[in-house]
């Protein structure tokens, strides 16, 4: 007996490991090349890749916005809006080349300075952000979010903020203070565009750039189309995506439910696709009798681990 249980219970810690998806087959086919996803209520006023707080904001956010380097289904870290990136021994300088063909969805070139204002806002003293952690690290991050900058003729804001410096255009380049298996991580925040997010954006004041964020704008594959509080985000394919080829559906429908809804409308057709990071045992088993249903359980990016005393 005493066998069987630490099996089981390895097991069970074992199973948040895996990310459960569920989908009805062929659900693009049926639905004309559109996608509805059920997760769980988020607030719009998240969708920025500053602000988001939950798993669900997160996935539209990261088809909206498009980071420098993103990791593959190997872990490793690829180029996105970049197309290569140097790290020096240490890795406390990493600097990175953008492709020069990029835009963001309204038309406008992603460059560098794009780059250096995602990181300026996130490091400003007015700023409250659960990422702050991403800029902590860099080269005179703790003079600018004290509230102390004061800028003399002639001066820029950026002049006071060397952790990203854009060497030019399209090379930018970060410093960090000490050396950090994290450092690459931290360079991987989703790109707010400068002069979108940043028209009236004045230091310590960033009320401008909150007050943008239920109409986010950023340069990944989806678009921000429209929403009903509490009930839908719908995101429709950027034309102007780097990478086209790589996403088909035209739309996606992301549909705020809760509890056993989510589970109801799956099977009841009104949902292609669960968002869930919940482990449901009983879905599983009713997708393995249903020929028109697949679960998956997808390998995440994290660790497990069995304590005992």
């Amino acid at each position: 007996m005493k066998k069987h249980f630490v099996i089981l219970l390895i097991f069970a810690l074992l199973l948040p490991l895996f990310i459960p998806v569920f989908g009805m087959t062929n659900s693009d086919e049926v639905h004309e090349n559109k996608l509805r996803a059920g997760g769980y209520p988020f607030i719009v006023d998240s969708l920025s890749p500053l602000h988001y707080t939950n798993f669900n904001a997160g996935q539209a956010v990261n088809l909206i916005f498009q980071p420098l380097i993103r990791q593959d289904r190997f872990g490793k870290w690829v180029p996105e809006a970049a197309t290569e990136f140097t790290i020096n021994e240490d890795a406390t300088v990493i600097t990175f080349n953008l492709d020069k063909t990029n835009t963001f969805s309204d038309g406008t070139p992603l460059t560098a300075h794009d780059v250096v204002f995602t990181y300026m806002i996130l490091s400003d003293p007015d700023m409250s952000s659960r990422f702050s952690g991403f800029a902590s690290n860099l080269k005179g991050y703790r003079h600018f979010r004290s509230g102390n900058v004061h800028l003399k003729e002639g001066e820029a804001l950026t002049d006071h903020f060397p952790g990203v410096v854009a060497v030019d255009d399209y090379t930018v380049r970060f410093h960090f203070d000490d050396p950090g298996r994290n450092n690459l991580r931290f360079t991987s925040l989703g790109i707010m565009p400068k002069h979108y997010y940043g028209v009236d954006y004045e230091y310590n004041d960033v009320s401008s750039v909150n007050s943008l964020i239920p109409q986010p704008l950023g340069s990944g594959p989806y678009i921000f189309s429209d929403f009903s509080e509490d009930e839908f985000v719908t995101l429709n394919r950027n034309n102007n995506y780097l990478f086209p080829d790589d996403y088909s559906i035209e739309e996606i429908k992301m549909l705020m439910l809760s509890g056993q809804e989510i589970e109801d409308s799956f099977f009841n057709g009104d949902i292609d696709l669960i968002l869930d990071t919940m482990y449901r045992p009983g879905l599983y088993r009713q997708t393995k009798e249903n020929t028109e249903l697949d679960g998956y359980a997808v390998p995440r990016r994290g660790y497990g681990y069995l304590k005992t005393n």
